[in-house]
């Protein structure tokens, strides 16, 4: 396609709406709004406002493969940026910290943006899977570190490793004033719960396949003994 009908289009993606700028191959902005992030008004933007020569791009965000999936089959290429490396290069090139849709836009027509590996579709859920599992380990460990507050503020020495079930008893009968148990059983009944949640999603054979199924995806009675956190794995308690 020639430069005289060739577009570039930037989209500022965020969580609830997008903006969107299109210039031409002599930088000028041709078309702007903003509109509401969903499939059918993305959908919609597509078919009316896109045009099968276009290049769009976007920064890697959490929703930016499904907005790109939705996309690709209606224009030429869909770019998806490093947005660390595309600050960057907007500061240098741009003189500008602030990367918007037009600065997207102007950085695609440009050749300058730097472009992320696009991730199948097992890479994808694999992602979200290991994403909230990571989260909630985080939880459980920030729930149990506040029971080892709880007992330092009252000078109480825990044993070392108090989540055993061994130690799990002492836990429940050592002697502490009322608000520190409390405390104690309300957080106690937090990382048990974060604990659930965790072994729920499933596991994954470290090194497997490629596909969702050998990732671990379809949960399993295998794959909820095969997680492969060594924290979790040892552990004898909640």
């Amino acid at each position: 396609m020639s430069d005289a009908i060739m577009r570039y289009v930037g989209l500022d993606v965020h969580k609830r709406v997008v903006e969107a700028c299109i210039v031409d191959s002599t930088g000028t902005t041709v078309h702007r709004e903003r509109f509401a992030l969903n499939r059918r008004t993305l959908e919609l933007f597509a078919t009316k406002v896109l045009k099968p020569g276009d290049q769009v791009a976007l920064e890697a965000t959490t929703n930016c493969w499904s907005v790109a999936d939705v996309l690709r089959p209606r224009v030429a290429k869909v770019v998806v940026s490093n947005p660390m490396a595309t600050k960057a290069i907007a500061m240098a090139k741009v003189k500008t910290d602030k990367v918007d849709a037009l600065v997207l836009a102007q950085l695609l027509r440009c050749d300058f943006l730097p472009e992320v590996w696009p991730p199948d579709e097992a890479t994808r859920r694999l992602r979200e899977l290991t994403g909230r599992r990571s989260t909630l380990v985080g939880q459980r460990t920030m729930m149990r570190n506040r029971i080892h507050s709880v007992l330092a503020m009252r000078l109480i020495e825990a044993p070392l490793d108090l989540f055993a079930p061994k130690n799990l008893e002492w836990l429940k009968t050592v002697e502490i004033d009322a608000q520190g148990r409390m405390l104690i059983d309300r957080y106690r009944g937090q990382s048990v719960m974060f604990s659930v949640a965790f072994v729920s999603l499933g596991g994954y054979r470290a090194g497997a396949g490629g596909n969702a199924k050998n990732h671990g995806l379809t949960p399993s009675p295998a794959n909820l003994v095969m997680c492969p956190l060594p924290e979790f794995s040892r552990e004898r308690g909640w």
